[in-house]
């Protein structure tokens, strides 16, 4: 419909675009969202010569996808140009340039820059606790972020610390959001394994594994972080046989993959050798 006003030159054609883009995001066909993004923005170029707030949130997006896709070196790229537009129109402050600011932190991470992503992120917390507030969810969202950065790090203790803390501020939020609840308690179990304190990872790992049991699909990355936690944990308390029964599956994948290149696949590999692997 959009389409049939004015050649599809018009802001509801582009909105629509994006939009369709999202929902092939979140259905996990990421090439598709790319293509529906990338005609979103070209359509918002000519709309907005000198720039809008709504591109910068489709360059927003795109870049997440390229991110997802691993792609780091374009999503940092697409950022960027996202962010002028966030600057230019809602200002240095905005909350949205902080969200955008804070999934560049996570691309960041992902290329392995650790402490660029550190910075970035630390820029972010800064402006969500001047602005949003530390009580609200985007605050703590970034806390987390930034948790699980401090971990891959090797500063287990702090990630220890910030996930705690997390935890027990998305306890008291509602209506409960529930993934983050998961990634937080993952983040902390794995910390709290890191620091020598396995055997009080129990209760988080399990309590994240019960989450993304209910709200991620069985091959979902989160999932097995959430299970080598909870290998982990249970290797502190002695059961190895439980330990290997999670972890077999977890360390087949990897070793079909080949790949020891990030994070988890390298601590997943350590939690299978303690575990007798």
């Amino acid at each position: 419909m959009a389409r049939g006003q004015g050649e599809g030159r018009n802001p509801t054609a582009a909105i629509a675009l994006d939009e369709i883009g999202g929902l092939y995001f979140r259905q996990g066909k990421f090439e598709e969202a790319r293509r529906y993004f990338e005609q979103a923005i070209e359509l918002e170029k000519a709309l907005y010569p000198e720039g809008h707030v709504t591109l910068a949130r489709s360059l927003n997006n795109l870049a997440n996808t390229y991110a997802t896709l691993r792609r780091y070196e374009e999503a940092e790229r697409i950022y960027l140009d996202a962010h002028g537009h966030y600057r230019r129109f809602l200002g240095e402050n905005s909350a949205e340039l902080a969200t955008s600011l804070s999934n560049m932190a996570v691309c960041q991470q992902g290329a392995g820059r650790l402490k660029e992503a550190a910075a970035t992120l630390e820029q972010v917390l800064a402006v969500h606790e001047n602005n949003t507030g530390k009580e609200r969810l985007p605050y703590w969202n970034t806390a987390l972020k930034y948790a699980n950065l401090r971990l891959e790090q090797n500063q287990a203790g702090e990630a220890a610390r910030w996930a705690a803390q997390v935890v027990a501020a998305l306890e008291r939020m509602q209506p409960l959001p529930r993934i983050e609840r998961g990634f937080a308690r993952v983040v902390l179990a794995a910390a709290l394994i890191e620091t020598g304190r396995g055997r009080e990872a129990l209760v988080p790992a399990e309590g994240a594994r019960k989450i993304f049991a209910e709200a991620l699909a069985p091959k979902h990355w989160m999932r097995s972080y959430a299970d080598a936690a909870l290998a982990g944990a249970h290797t502190a308390h002695g059961r190895t046989a439980e330990a290997k029964a999670l972890l077999e599956p977890l360390y087949q994948e990897l070793a079909d993959a080949q790949t020891r290149k990030s994070w988890r696949a390298a601590w997943i590999y350590k939690l299978a050798r303690q575990a007798g692997l």
